[in-house]
């Protein structure tokens, strides 16, 4: 707003603070905070980490539209303006203080004098409506970091214990049938059929990525496959083309290093969600030694994902669902 006005910051004083801590907020009005910074840059900042703006046009500062227009990319704008310059006046020639076009669309809210009781309650209203998925947000952060500090306060072999359970029960309920499993390499391996695509699922969990394991893991992974293939093979015998789309699920309650992933699978192509690769293989049709029973032509479709650094259960329960779903 225009500070250098004594209406203006008037206003601020009696009727936009006491609201804004009402509402149970704190205000961050650069007039009011000591600091050494460029202006400019400090007032960026402050946009950017709050929740919420307030911007008032009267007096129709360059200044403030640019702010406006800058909070409008990342938080919610509540704008207000002297009442008189929501129509044009008679001394004002060139019309610099009608508000401008652009922005009479908005919900602004009027004033008519500093301590305007219309006003206030306005603004109560409004800012009380915007907080309140603001406020569960903040209600929701809370409760991730307490269970943050409740999941790692747990021993690392109850933390893997547990998401081991989830990972299976998240399996079962996405109607995954549990073929085999070889610890510790891979936790579970489910299939299920869906639009004719036989999606397979592994689950690998660790406390931490250890890449002198992942050779063998992924040497078991495709022996796995192939009993995988098998056994579709088996219960589907006149298939003339076979899909499988294997997802492999790396888990960690330490960071894995995705490039270390992409070192093993140079052909593998950034996925659709993050820490994602994909590949394809392809085997043509032929028949299998020894019993001559016919192959079909198999197209193997790889995802390879990354859920790492798993904050509480919840949280990874949350992403596995979406991983095995997608």
């Amino acid at each position: 707003m225009a500070f250098s006005n004594e209406e203006t910051e008037e206003l601020y004083n009696n009727s936009i603070e006491p609201i804004i801590y009402k509402i149970g907020f704190e205000p961050r009005c650069l007039s009011y905070i000591e600091h050494n910074d460029d202006l400019n840059n400090r007032i960026m900042n402050e946009i950017t980490n709050s929740q919420l703006a307030i911007a008032d046009l009267t007096f129709a500062r360059p200044s403030v539209y640019y702010e406006a227009g800058f909070a409008e990319r990342l938080i919610p704008v509540v704008y207000t303006c002297r009442k008189d310059h929501l129509k044009p006046q008679k001394h004002d020639k060139y019309g610099n203080f009608k508000i401008h076009f652009d922005l009479q669309m908005k919900n602004i809210i009027p004033w008519t004098k500093p301590n305007d009781s219309l006003f206030r309650k306005k603004l109560f209203n409004r800012l009380n409506y915007l907080s309140k998925p603001l406020r569960t947000e903040i209600l929701v952060q809370e409760k991730e970091e307490q269970l943050t500090t409740q999941f790692k306060g747990l021993s690392i072999h109850a933390r893997i214990s547990q998401l081991n359970g989830v990972a299976k029960k998240v399996g079962i309920n996405l109607r995954f049938k549990e073929v085999n499993s070889a610890p510790p390499f891979i936790h579970w391996c489910g299939m299920r059929n869906r639009k004719g695509i036989f999606e397979i699922a592994h689950v690998f969990v660790s406390s931490k990525f250890l890449k002198s394991l992942f050779v063998p893991f992924r040497l078991s992974l495709y022996s796995t496959e192939s009993d995988i293939q098998r056994i579709i093979l088996a219960e589907h015998p006149r298939l003339n083309k076979l899909k499988i789309k294997s997802k492999i699920i790396l888990c960690s309650l330490e960071k894995i290093p995705l490039q270390r992933i992409r070192d093993q699978y140079p052909e593998a192509s950034i996925g659709s969600l993050d820490n994602m690769l994909v590949f394809s293989e392809f085997e043509p049709k032929r028949e299998a030694s020894f019993t001559r029973t016919h192959i079909p032509d198999v197209h193997k479709t790889f995802e390879i994902h990354i859920i790492d650094s798993i904050p509480f259960i919840s949280n990874f329960k949350k992403s596995l669902s979406q991983r095995l779903q997608c």
